[in-house]
């Protein structure tokens, strides 16, 4: 090797240093007099560039002189590029080693010829980035086994020290008291037994006597003019008023629910439960027929005729009706709920306690709606409880953990790919999605499947119309798994993927079929904004779903759609939704027919979702005392009320952390409906 090509030795790192004109850049164009070279150096300089757009103005130079060029040529306007060398640094006693650092176990090794690492038997030329991500993820599910073990045997610890301590607190108390001749008493039995019982006595007697003058307002048949009533008088008109109905409706829904035990004595002595199961335990067996018969009662006993005028038609008439026993009897006669309504209501208050956590009353009161023998020639009822089925099922996941709720999932989608009606199957598809979505234990990848098995379903709809809404629910089904995924992400910080989300909503909102998928859209775009902290955008969003709302051609349909537009857009809407009710209910004052009714029900049904239990209370009333509605429709209105109003209004407590209360509603919607 000649000595010109010998390769370059330096015990230090060296560069080439360049300088090359910008594009488009002519010489003339630089600032070279505000760099330090000399004239002389920069009219070199200028016909090098002139000759060549780029030039070495430095060969094998240490980097201070780099850095300096670099400060020097800054405001020059030429483009500066340093370029390492390969150099040999001379070998110094001690400076290589013969050990190797292992990529596989990170262990420092003196390989052996065949280049197997000896600590851990992996060949090191055979490492690659998918056996790095592999051991990295064996190493990470191993210490997540390990930290469960040990979590599980410092309780398992502590529960048997904690049982050791009650035991031996229970020995030496024995011993205590056999020392002092202290021999244990049954609660209510010697002298300081007397006393315990004439005081739980005496509290029980003020209870009773302080709340037969609690107000009416809290139950279903009150009204303005008769929250005066007392409660003794309320079950005086329900027992002599509506004695054969009561009769006959509690011997029917005793003969109808099945009455099998759990084993689990807090489930078998729960009211609820009782009552569902026909037992009426703790229960005061008020159907829906008898408060809808007691509506009209306390009505006409305060001059009000309007129900009775409009169930005149269908009350049987003739002179029993005007006794006074006659007038109860034909009131809930004309009261007496269709099937299909009640079984529909049935399902949709299973389906409630099962979102709400409620399983096992879920489950007893869905098994008591298809014992129903009348459920066979409901075919849209059957279909809701179906429906409501699978969604208790889809509930009943969220208490598994991820294997057995994966399997569960596996079972919920061939029960719903079962179904033979197209439209159905799509409907249950979408409604199960949702609810998966929800629950963080699996994979969106789940939810995702369902949806495009809906998907699939929603193709093969025959009817066009029927189609057209199915793909809304659809869309808005997507909409909802969106907004879950990115509440999920935004509480991991990855806004990365809540952006991506928000993006995959924008898209769906341009291709809604209709202005009912649209609002809904905006709605929960309203939501997804905010999420990003978009706030004059998300107002944006709601501001243009309150305005589709408004375009409706009917009342009713503009109830719903601020109905269903609170209920998306959540409780940090409510302020901006009043303005739009308050002009709709200005709307109203000049209506009249089942339109109104319709529409105040709505605005009930709003306001019980939002927890104001004064604002729904006062709008019920309003719905009942429409004129110009048939026996049918006025029926319609009140069952409403009744079921669905204290339905939402006890979602809503149970979600502010009232459960005392809303374990109230859903008892006494158990006594309507079982």
């Amino acid at each position: 090797m000649s000595e010109s090509t010998a390769p370059l030795v330096s015990d230090i790192p060296l560069f080439d240093v360049f300088i090359a004109l910008p594009p488009q850049v002519e010489v003339e164009q630089l600032t070279l007099h505000e760099t330090s070279l000399t004239p002389q150096q920069i009219e070199t300089l200028s016909n090098a560039l002139r000759k060549a757009p780029k030039v070495k103005i430095g060969a094998a130079v240490a980097s201070e002189r780099c850095e300096h060029a670099k400060v020097q040529f800054a405001n020059s306007g030429l483009v500066l590029s340093i370029v390492p060398l390969l150099a040999l640094q001379a070998v110094r006693p001690g400076s290589l080693s013969e050990h190797f650092t292992c990529p596989a176990c990170n262990q420092q090794v003196v390989l052996p010829e065949n280049r197997q690492c000896p600590a851990c038997g992996v060949f090191v030329d055979k490492v690659d980035e998918a056996f790095l991500l592999k051991r990295k993820i064996l190493q990470q599910e191993r210490a997540k086994i390990e930290m469960q073990a040990a979590r599980e045997t410092s309780e398992a610890e502590k529960n048997t020290r904690r049982a050791l301590e009650d035991a031996l607190r229970a020995k030496i108390r024995e011993e205590l008291e056999a020392e002092y001749g202290l021999a244990r008493k049954g609660m209510f039995q010697g002298k300081a037994g007397l006393m315990r019982a004439t005081g739980i006595l005496a509290v029980v007697a003020g209870a009773f006597v302080g709340g037969q003058n609690l107000p009416m307002q809290n139950l279903p048949w009150a009204d303005k003019a008769s929250q005066s009533a007392s409660a003794d008088n309320v079950d005086k008109m329900l027992s002599t008023g509506l004695g054969a109905s009561a009769a006959s409706d509690s011997s029917g829904a005793s003969g109808d629910a099945p009455t099998g035990k759990t084993g689990d004595p807090d489930i078998d002595n729960d009211p609820m439960m009782q009552a569902i199961g026909g037992h009426r335990v703790g229960a005061k067996g008020i159907s829906m027929e008898q408060a809808l018969g007691a509506a009209t009662v306390l009505a006409k006993s305060v001059g009000n005729t309007t129900a009775q005028r409009a169930l005149a038609g269908g009350a049987g008439g003739g002179p029993a009706a005007a006794t006074a026993g006659g007038t109860a009897g034909g009131a809930a006669a004309a009261t007496e709920v269709p099937a299909a309504i009640k079984l529909t209501m049935e399902a949709e208050f299973a389906s409630t306690l099962a979102e709400l956590g409620q399983l096992p009353r879920a489950r007893a009161a869905l098994d008591t709606v298809k014992a129903r023998p009348t459920l066979a020639s409901e075919p849209q009822a059957a279909q809701a409880v179906r429906l409501a089925d699978l969604e208790i099922r889809a509930w009943a996941l969220q208490s598994l953990p991820e294997g057995k709720a994966r399997n569960a999932a596996d079972k919920l989608r061939a029960l719903a790919e079962a179904i033979s009606d197209p439209a159905e199957r799509t409907l249950t598809l979408s409604r199960a999605g949702v609810i998966l979505s929800q629950q963080t234990q699996l994979a969106p990848e789940v939810s995702h499947a369902f949806l495009a098995l809906a998907a699939n379903a929603v193709k093969t709809v025959a009817d066009t119309n029927q189609r057209s809404l199915l793909v809304g629910e659809w869309m808005v089904a997507m909409g909802h798994v969106l907004l879950a995924e990115a509440s999920t992400h935004a509480s991991a910080g990855r806004w990365a993927k809540v952006q991506k989300s928000a993006s995959a909503l924008a898209n769906l909102m341009e291709q809604a079929p209709n202005d009912t998928t649209l609002f809904k859209f905006h709605a929960l775009n309203f939501r997804m904004q905010q999420l990003l902290g978009q706030g004059s955008k998300a107002d944006q969003s709601l501001k243009t779903a309150l305005s589709l709302a408004a375009n409706f051609s009917k009342f009713a349909e503009r109830g719903e759609a601020l109905r269903s537009t609170a209920q998306l857009a959540g409780h940090e809407a409510q302020a901006a939704i009043a303005p739009a009710v308050n002009a709709l209910m200005a709307q109203l004052d000049s209506a009249s027919g089942p339109d109104k009714a319709q529409a105040l029900v709505q605005l009930a049904l709003l306001q019980a979702q939002a927890g104001a239990q004064e604002a729904a209370d006062r709008l019920s009333q309003q719905a009942e005392s429409v004129n110009g509605l048939t026996a049918m429709e006025r029926l319609e209105v009140k069952s409403d009320l009744i079921v669905r109003t204290d339905l939402a209004m006890a979602k809503a407590l149970h979600q502010s952390g009232a459960l005392a209360q809303a374990e109230n509603l859903l008892q006494r919607i158990s006594d309507y409906l079982y």
